[in-house]
């Protein structure tokens, strides 16, 4: 007979590096010290569903993407045009950042970044399903069961052991995680909506459905 499945430990999280690597195992933490602008939070690993350390906690990224954005208005054109290339192939998860960048931008360097921002935007739209999680922010968002977290992770280093053993981290080596589940998770929300949205047919629930999920709908109440 077939064994169950084993559930994943409560520390046990699917880890995508910024190398491309991808693993799933169980940290050396057992949860997250976050600075916010309310406050200093601990949160603990177990209630995690997910983290993306945004670019202030890559430094070294922050600034290949700071050098490469400056080199548009280089004085060479061969570096003005290798900058736009790497631009272009990182991909869509940088639009934000060239869109803050395009604000105080003058002359081809405006230029440039408005090409490039076309290009991405191009290839969004030919993404059947484009990750909105895969967009770089500034600072890093912790999603847990009950509310989302904006910050700074001050967690700075940790170790994850795999089947494969134990790797040490930083945190600028993580890209984003997940929790590592065998099952999806049931998610309850409950939406008021006024009469006179009801008229729109169409209103915002803040919440994200994928592909494959399955959406139950219950209503109630009286439309005056």
């Amino acid at each position: 007979s077939k064994a169950p499945a084993t559930a994943p430990a409560p520390e046990s999280l699917k880890l995508f590096l910024m190398d491309g690597a991808q693993l799933s195992g169980k940290l050396s933490i057992s949860e997250l010290v976050v600075e916010t602008r309310f406050g200093t939070l601990k949160v603990p690993l177990d209630a995690i569903r997910s983290l993306t350390p945004g670019i202030a906690s890559h430094p070294e990224f922050e600034k290949q993407l700071a050098g490469y954005i400056s080199d548009l208005a280089s004085d060479s054109f061969p570096d003005r045009e290798k900058a736009q290339q790497a631009l272009v192939k990182l991909g869509p998860p940088i639009a934000a950042e060239l869109r803050a960048a395009l604000k105080t931008a003058e002359g081809e360097k405006q230029t440039r970044l408005q090409r490039i921002l076309e290009e991405l935007d191009s290839l969004r739209e030919s993404d059947d399903e484009p990750d909105a999680s895969a967009e770089w922010g500034r600072e890093d968002v912790i999603v847990t069961s009950s509310f989302t977290i904006i910050g700074r992770i001050t967690t700075t280093s940790f170790s994850a052991t795999s089947s494969y053993g134990t790797l040490q981290l930083k945190l600028a080596d993580v890209r984003r995680a997940t929790r590592a589940s065998s099952e999806a998770e049931e998610v309850r929300k409950n939406i008021s909506v006024s009469g006179a949205t009801i008229t729109t047919h169409a209103f915002e629930t803040a919440v994200r459905v994928n592909k494959g999920d399955h959406v139950f709908v219950t209503a109630s109440g009286t439309i005056t």
